[in-house]
């Protein structure tokens, strides 16, 4: 009977991971159903080169550069499924992403489920954190690598729990398997190598040499397909190994990495009034003042079990990456938290066992029954939270489709202002020049390699034209015949020379002109 009712219990999860799922999928499509997901640079990256990869022209972005800043993994992925579909590659990602948060939140629930095998509580509320997650929903909501590599991270960390707990060579092999495919698909990636790396050398601990060999080589093996990339790909045909980025602030990366991940769980209307800082001191002495130190040994010995000791280890070094690796210009945004929002599923994980070891005694003397209906009154009342975000974004998207900060080009305004169809009625050839101020949408709209226009450094003041121009001697060439594509409203590229300013190199021939736009047909002088 016992057995029968364990399988009735699980039975139920399946179904009600099954509908969480479905549920987040729907929150995605709903969303990108008027016009399409959301496209920043990084996305037009993307997408560019997997249609590049389509049309057999190889890795190449939308400049007709190649693909350095980012790994191939995703645009291999939407050329993946858009080769034998024939599906544009827009629509690709689009459904991709709605496919693949269906997934992220399937394997959290499996993910909560492995480490708590006792109480499904955490399976339950692990669960409907990811699929009530704004910013997931968002980051899903967009062209972007970020929600396939969260979901890779849990299968990772699924997979290093299972090789713990039985160090097989099938084990082996598919742990290494997903590490040597992590660092393609983001670079961060390679957080996932050292992470199992140092896994590897803990389960040798008792014969050192032997752990620093057998980690040493998984490491290397692990690594081989992306050092391949970065050298033959990247660094022998244009002296870049990473991509560009800029320098990172540790301080403000620590202050901003701290903000964001309170915020996933704590509305700002409350921080609003008690800072961040002050909120993890609170929980902090509470959990100090309710426990003795057999408690605090209890927790450490089950934080560094085989269940939690790969996410606690990930957990740190990506802490690392997100402090001294990434740019702080671009991530200090309050809403810029994709690249963060990897380290959901271990923080939720190290977070969940602390609860568990470390309630504070004034609170063991209740039942573990009155605990349990505690708790999942106050995670149904935590809610509110997510649910009026996810109600406010949908209801801005049945208006406006994607309305995220990530989505600088596939707006309402864009869609609405004819620009792409009067490009698209121009049947521009594989002849003819493009060029444009903002070349991701250009690309969107003509789908042929973009040029850019002569622009001075990068800076928020208007560059001098001569001086610019001084750069620029041939431009736009004898064949430099074609079309300007020229967008008015988005505004932060003031370091573009404006046509007006490449009047004593070419003829602007005004051929549409809206709010948002205007196309023109360059002609050299």
């Amino acid at each position: 009977m016992i057995k029968s009712a364990n399988m009735n219990r699980e039975k139920a999860f399946t179904y009600y991971l099954l509908a969480v799922s479905l549920l987040g999928m729907a929150f995605v499509f709903l969303i990108t159903y008027r016009y399409g997901a959301g496209l920043s640079t990084d996305g037009a990256r993307y997408l560019a080169t997997a249609e590049n990869l389509i049309n057999g022209v190889g890795f190449y972005d939308y400049l007709g550069a190649p693909l350095t800043q980012f790994p191939p993994a995703y645009s291999i992925l939407i050329a993946f499924f858009g080769f034998p579909t024939r599906a544009d590659v827009f629509v690709v990602a689009q459904y991709l992403n709605i496919l693949t948060f269906g997934l992220t939140i399937w394997l959290a629930g499996k993910f909560f489920r492995k480490l708590f095998p006792d109480n499904y509580l955490y399976a339950y509320i692990g669960s409907a954190v990811f699929v009530t997650s704004l910013s997931l929903i968002r980051i899903a909501s967009n062209v972007l690598s970020d929600l396939s590599f969260l979901a890779l991270t849990i299968i990772f960390l699924i997979s290093t729990t299972d090789f713990i707990e039985q160090p097989s060579r099938r084990n082996l092999f598919i742990l290494g398997g997903i590490c040597a495919i992590s660092p393609l698909l983001r670079y961060a990636g390679l957080t996932h190598i050292l992470t199992a790396s140092a896994i590897i050398l803990i389960m040798h601990r008792r014969n050192l040499i032997k752990g620093v060999l057998n980690a040493g080589a998984f490491g290397l093996l692990a690594g081989l397909p992306t050092l391949l990339w970065v050298v033959f790909h990247n660094y022998l045909r244009t002296g870049i190994l990473f991509g560009l980025r800029m320098p990172p602030n540790p301080q403000g990366n620590l202050d901003t990495t701290i903000e964001k991940a309170v915020h996933w769980f704590v509305p700002y209307s409350i921080t609003d009034r008690i800072p961040e800082w002050l909120i993890l001191a609170i929980i902090l002495l509470v959990f100090i003042t309710g426990n003795r130190v057999t408690d605090w040994r209890n927790w450490a010995r089950q934080i560094t079990n085989s269940k939690f000791l790969p996410s606690l280890i990930f957990l740190f070094l990506y802490a690392l990456v997100l402090v001294f690796n990434v740019s702080y210009s671009e991530v200090r945004w309050p809403f810029m938290d994709r690249i963060h929002i990897i380290i959901l599923p271990s923080l939720m994980a190290i977070g969940f066992i602390t609860i568990r070891e470390l309630m504070p005694f004034y609170l063991r003397r209740f039942s573990a029954k009155t605990l349990h209906t505690a708790g999942t009154v106050a995670f149904v009342l935590w809610l509110a939270y997510p649910l009026n975000g996810i109600q406010e974004t949908l209801r801005s998207a049945y208006y406006s489709g994607e309305t995220s900060e990530y989505n600088i080009y596939n707006t309402r305004a864009q869609n609405e202002s004819g620009v792409r169809e009067f490009v698209e009625s121009l049947a521009i050839t594989g002849g003819d020049k493009v060029y444009s101020n903002y070349e991701p949408v250009a690309w969107l709209y003509a789908r042929h390699t973009i040029l850019k226009l002569p622009q001075g450094p990068v800076s928020p003041e208007k560059p001098d034209p001569e001086e610019v121009l001084k750069n620029y001697p041939d431009w736009p060439g004898e064949d430099g015949a074609g079309y300007v594509i020229w967008m008015k409203e988005l505004g932060f590229k003031e370091y573009v020379l404006a046509l007006d300013q490449l009047t004593s190199k070419a003829i602007f021939e005004l051929l549409f002109t809206s709010k948002q736009g205007d196309v023109y047909r360059i002609t050299p002088r």
